[in-house]
């Protein structure tokens, strides 16, 4: 049996080359957004598409991180669609979904913060607590609050598993707008699937409360903190 022929070195380098010029150009994307540098980072990974080195999801990941910082949440919704479009051959993740969706919340676009989840589910991304949580933040802040509860309703009923941040979020959507409603989902929907409300949670329901002139709930909020051994903190006290 002839022995097999050797593999040329340049042949088995290449690969290894290729994946560490994309993970440097990761590493150093990072590097610049943790300087505040966030143009240059955007930049690195242009440079990255018109030299023809290979894109990671890290890479796309690492891009809209620096777009977050730099708050440019249009650049990074363009990076997200073109990477679920599929055009550089690149899986999408749950993490850079959410990362995307978490810029567009602290930019208050909270319509399209839910239409990139509704996208990102089409193409086989499915929303999970951190993501749900992002886009009932942002419609939150949105003053959204019937569109969150009806958000939070349809991702419990496809499955989606909750978290005490998806609750707390979805009471604190709903504001002065609906006081009764906060306090049953951060308090006692949580509750029900096995979620113990934790200060956040208590300090939400007070808020809500106090927003609407309701201070006979307030008080109770505060005994039911109490009963449960929640410890206050300074948003507890000035609340």
């Amino acid at each position: 049996m002839k022995p097999m022929a050797a593999i040329p070195m340049t042949q088995r380098q290449v690969p290894v080359r290729a994946m560490d010029a994309t993970a440097a150009r990761n590493s150093a994307m990072t590097s610049h957004t943790r300087a505040h540098h966030w143009a240059h980072a955007a930049q690195i990974m242009q440079d990255m598409r018109d030299g023809g080195i290979e894109l990671s999801v890290v890479t796309f990941g690492a891009a809209a991180a620096a777009c977050i910082a730099g708050r440019l949440w249009q650049k990074a919704l363009s990076l997200l669609l073109e990477l679920l479009d599929g055009r550089f051959g690149v899986e999408a993740s749950v993490v850079v979904v959410g990362t995307t969706i978490s810029a567009l919340r602290q930019s208050s676009q909270w319509s399209a913060a839910t239409h990139l989840m509704e996208f990102a589910e089409n193409q086989g991304i499915v929303a999970n607590s951190i993501i749900a949580t992002h886009c009932l933040g942002a419609l939150g802040e949105g003053q959204r609050w019937q569109s969150g509860l009806v958000l939070l309703g349809t991702l419990l009923r496809k499955g989606c598993r909750p978290s005490l941040h998806m609750f707390n979020a979805a009471a604190f959507a709903m504001g002065a707008n609906s006081w009764s409603e906060a306090l049953d989902l951060a308090l006692l929907e949580a509750r029900r699937r096995g979620l113990e409300p934790d200060v956040a949670s208590f300090n939400i329901c007070m808020g809500t409360c106090g927003s609407s002139s309701m201070w006979q709930r307030s008080l109770w909020v505060v005994q039911e903190m109490r009963t449960t051994a929640v410890q206050p903190d300074t948003i507890t006290c000035t609340t």
